[in-house]
C-alpha cells in the first residue's frame, strides 16, 4: 500500500459520517457551542442532556479539525508526571488532577454506553521507563500513584519483556484507558443529541462578538447573526487566538499506522497503551484489525513533507528501540502529524475571564486533551446551570501558575 502522507487514518477509513445545514437566518440560544470536533460533542451532549437550550457551529464540517488528526486512545493520566505536577499545584492538587482524568474515562464510558455507541475497547495503560537512571524516578512516581489512590501495579523488566515485547527497565500499569476512534464517536454523539433536539450548523464560522444588554451578539462569516444568553469555545484554535495573555504553546506531533495483521508483539493481543515517560516522547498501541499505532516526536513548528517522513521515520526507529528488534514486519499504511496545545503549568485552562463575560473557554487540554475534554464539559454544564463545581479553581483561567515556565510539551524525564 502507498503511504498516506499527512491524511488520518479516521477519515479515510470513515469519510463524511453525516452533514448538517449552514445557518442561513438569526437565530436565538441559551448556549452557543463554537466547535464541532470530540470537545464540542461532548458538551452539547451534556447540555441536551440538562435540557439546556443550546446549538453547534461549526466554521468547516464535523470532527475535520484536531479531532479526526487525533491518536483513537484515550489514557488513564495527565502527559506531565504526578510528581512534576505536585510542585506546582500540591499533591492534593495534583492527585485530584490524575483522578479526575482517570474518572473521565468512566464517565465516557457510561456516555457511550447510554447513546449505545459500541465501538471501543476497554484497556490498560503502561507508563514505562528504558533507562537505568531513572529507575529513581520511576519507584517515586509509583509510590505517589499509590499515595493518591490510582490503584498502580508495579511491572518488572521481565513482565513488560513477556507481557508486551518492551524492553524497560520497569513500568507503572493503571487499570484504565479507551481505544476508540473518536472522529467516529464525535459524528455518533452529534447525531445522537439532534435526535434530543439539539441544532448544529456547519460551514457557519462565527467571527465576532458582542455584548447587547444580557445577551452576545455573535455574528456570522455568511450573515447571519446569533443571539445568545452564554458562548463556549470548544475550539481550541479560536480560545488561542482569544485569550492571547495566556502563554498557550503550539506543538506538532507525529503519527503512524500500520498495515493490517502487524501482531509480532504479545501487545496485539494484551490490549494497553503503552506510554514512555521519557523523551523522545512515545505513544504505541493496537488498534483494530492488528494495527500498530505510534504517536510521539514533538516540534513546535509545521512541518512539509520532508519533516513529516523524517520524524515518521524517526518514530519508528524509537519504537524498534523499545522492543530492541527491527519493526520490518510494520509496513506503515498512514502517516501525519497533529497539532495540540498546552499551558506552561501542564494542566488546562478551564472557565471563563474578566475580560469576556458569559464566554467559557478550554485551552491547554495537551496531549491529554481526550480526558480533559470531558471535564471540561462537566465544568461547563455545572457553570451554566448555576452548580459549583469543586474543580474549576484548579483550572481556572486566572490561577497563578497558568503562566509559570516550565516544560509542559508532555515531557516527564529526560
Amino acid at each position: 500500500m502507498d503511504v498516506k502522507n499527512g491524511y488520518p487514518f479516521s477519515l479515510i477509513r470513515n469519510g463524511l459520517l453525516s452533514s448538517y445545514p449552514r445557518l442561513t437566518k438569526d437565530i436565538t440560544t441559551e448556549v452557543l457551542v463554537v466547535g464541532g470536533g470530540f470537545s464540542g460533542a461532548l458538551i452539547s451532549y451534556l447540555l441536551t442532556a440538562a435540557k439546556i437550550d443550546c446549538i453547534v457551529v461549526e466554521k468547516h464540517q464535523i470532527g475535520l479539525g484536531n479531532t479526526c488528526y487525533t491518536p483513537a486512545f484515550i489514557s488513564a493520566t495527565p502527559y506531565v508526571s504526578l510528581n512534576e505536577l505536585a510542585d506546582t499545584l500540591g499533591f492534593r492538587g495534583a492527585a485530584r488532577v490524575f483522578r479526575l482524568c482517570s474518572d473521565a474515562i468512566e464517565d465516557l464510558k457510561e456516555i457511550m454506553q447510554k447513546t449505545k455507541f459500541k465501538d471501543f475497547q476497554k484497556c490498560n495503560t503502561v507508563s514505562h521507563c528504558c533507562k537505568p537512571e531513572n529507575a529513581a524516578f520511576l519507584n517515586a512516581e509509583f509510590e505517589l500513584y499509590k499515595k493518591a489512590g490510582l490503584l498502580p501495579e508495579f511491572l518488572s523488566a521481565d513482565e513488560l519483556q513477556t507481557d508486551y515485547g518492551l524492553s524497560t527497565i520497569g513500568g507503572i500499569l493503571l487499570p484504565n484507558g479507551l481505544i476508540c476512534d473518536l472522529y467516529k464517536f464525535t459524528h455518533h454523539l452529534f447525531q445522537y443529541s439532534s435526535t434530543k433536539g439539539l441544532e448544529v450548523y456547519t460551514n457557519t464560522n462565527a467571527i465576532t462578538f458582542h455584548r447587547e444588554g444580557d445577551e452576545i451578539v455573535v455574528e456570522t462569516e455568511n450573515g447571519p447573526r446569533i443571539f445568545a444568553g452564554k458562548v463556549i469555545f470548544a475550539s481550541e484554535t479560536a480560545a488561542a487566538e482569544k485569550l492571547q495573555n495566556i502563554k498557550a504553546a503550539r506543538h506538532i506531533n507525529y503519527n503512524i499506522i500500520s498495515e493490517e495483521g502487524c501482531a509480532a508483539l504479545p501487545a496485539a493481543d494484551n490490549k494497553a497503551i503503552l506510554r514512555s515517560f521519557e523523551k523522545p516522547f512515545l505513544n504505541a498501541f493496537f488498534s483494530e484489525g492488528q494495527r500498530l499505532n505510534l504517536n510521539g516526536r514533538i516540534h513546535h513548528e509545521k512541518p512539509d513533507g520532508n519533516r513529516l517522513r523524517k520524524c515518521c521515520t524517526e518514530l519508528k526507529s524509537d519504537f524498534e528501540q523499545l522492543i530492541s528488534a527491527p519493526s520490518s514486519n510494520m509496513k506503515t499504511a498512514f502517516q501525519w502529524y497533529a497539532n495540540y496545545y498546552s499551558l506552561p503549568d501542564g494542566i488546562p485552562g478551564i472557565g471563563t475571564v474578566e475580560e469576556f463575560p458569559n464566554i467559557f473557554f478550554n485551552l491547554g487540554l495537551g496531549l491529554a486533551g481526550n480526558a480533559y475534554s470531558i471535564i471540561a464539559a462537566e465544568m461547563f454544564r455545572d457553570a451554566i446551570m448555576g452548580y459549583h463545581n469543586r474543580d474549576a479553581e484548579v483550572f481556572s483561567l486566572t490561577r497563578k501558575s497558568i503562566n509559570k515556565e516550565t516544560d509542559a510539551s508532555g515531557l516527564a524525564v529526560a
